[in-house]
């Protein structure tokens, strides 16, 4: 049987210095140094919220903006495939924009910690336990900043789909085009403490996040489609499948600034499954339904 011994005395000086190391490091966390560092780090993240709300109103603006074309073109009745395009465009730039968004203020909160560690402790804690707050997971101060970002992200996507109703009706009225369309809002970045100061932590990019289906007029039945793939690694392979899962169309396509982009008409099913994949392996996969 195994039986509980004491440390030989090589082993034992090590554990001791290692133990050692340890409350020394736990005891420079000076409790009125961190209350400090965490208040300080509340008002940068406050900051920062409010500059995410700002650049989520640039991003309405700048969607707002771009939507103006098509729908100009519907109210004089006329909606073809460049409209179509122009409404996918305007989804993805705000995807993008969302994207951009919470990766910058992420990076401010990021470029500030720093100078927050420094101005409490003297400096930054490498090799030493962060102040409470500095984690993600912690319930502290970067957990509510990012819990924050995900709350006004959601109205403004709430918001979205409020005026999806309104352009959908507007086509229908207008230009007789029946239209839908399905946008993946991102994730949310973290930002996080470390040894040395701090950095962001961006979440996955979605592969397919903008899906348009339209239907009439001169456009028959076509799909626009939008999504992030890094271009260094090549083509996407963006194929259409019918709920049976046979292949009815598919395009290599070779991603631009990590965004690919493609349309395809004369789309024969509904609803209509779009699978992106590279290399054999799939990257994602969605269904939107054609009104």
């Amino acid at each position: 049987m195994w039986q509980l011994r004491h440390p030989s005395p090589r082993l034992a000086l090590p554990l001791a210095a290692l133990l050692l190391l340890v409350s020394a490091s736990r005891s420079q966390l000076d409790p009125v140094a961190c209350k400090a560092a965490k208040k300080e780090l509340a008002v940068v993240t406050k900051s920062a919220a409010y500059e995410h709300r700002v650049h989520l109103f640039d991003a309405a603006v700048n969607f707002a903006f771009t939507m103006a074309f098509p729908l100009v073109d519907a109210q004089m009745g006329v909606f073809v495939q460049d409209d179509l395009e122009g409404v996918r465009n305007a989804l993805d730039g705000f995807a993008r924009d969302l994207q951009e968004s919470t990766l910058d203020v992420s990076g401010i909160v990021a470029n500030q910690i720093p100078q927050i560690l420094n101005q409490a402790f003297g400096g930054v804690l490498a090799g030493v336990y962060l102040p409470p707050g500095f984690l993600p997971g912690d319930h502290g101060v970067l957990d509510d900043f990012h819990d924050k970002l995900a709350r006004q992200q959601a109205r403004l996507v709430k918001g979205l789909d409020k005026v999806r109703g309104k352009v959908a009706s507007g086509l229908r009225k207008f230009a007789g085009v029946e239209l839908n369309w399905i946008v993946v809002p991102p994730d949310i970045a973290w930002a996080a403490g470390n040894g040395s100061g701090a950095l962001v932590r961006a979440p996955r990019l979605e592969p397919l996040d903008v899906l348009v289906a339209a239907r009439g007029g001169a456009i028959g039945t076509s799909v626009a489609l939008a999504g992030w793939a890094d271009e260094a690694q090549g083509e996407v392979l963006v194929q259409l499948l019918g709920t049976d899962g046979v292949v009815h169309d598919s395009r290599n396509i070779l991603p631009q600034v990590d965004r690919w982009n493609a349309t395809f008409a004369d789309v024969s099913v509904n609803p209509v499954i779009v699978r992106v994949s590279r290399g054999g392996a799939t990257l994602a996969e969605r269904v939107i339904g054609i009104p």
